[in-house]
């Protein structure tokens, strides 16, 4: 979900925050949280050290549906 409150949001695109859904961080050793506003697939089974790297959603999304797994999304805010 993207949330667009303003007439300049309209106008640029431009937004405050987006909502990718419920954060399952279950499992996931803290210092492997991918950094705000990016995303992380996360393999059941593969050791902390050898999982892909922190990358945009987008292309989380896609290594997910390629290779299955979690996408761990940290919820960042522009403003």
């Amino acid at each position: 979900m993207i949330k667009a409150h303003s007439p300049r949001s309209f106008q640029t695109g431009e937004v405050a925050a987006t909502d990718h859904g419920r954060v399952d961080f279950s499992g996931v050793p803290p210092d492997r949280l991918p950094p705000p506003g990016l995303c992380r697939v996360w393999l059941e089974g593969v050791p902390p050290d050898r999982q892909p790297p922190p990358m945009s959603c987008q292309d989380a999304r896609a290594s997910q549906r390629r290779s299955g797994g979690r996408v761990l999304f940290m919820p960042a805010s522009d403003l």
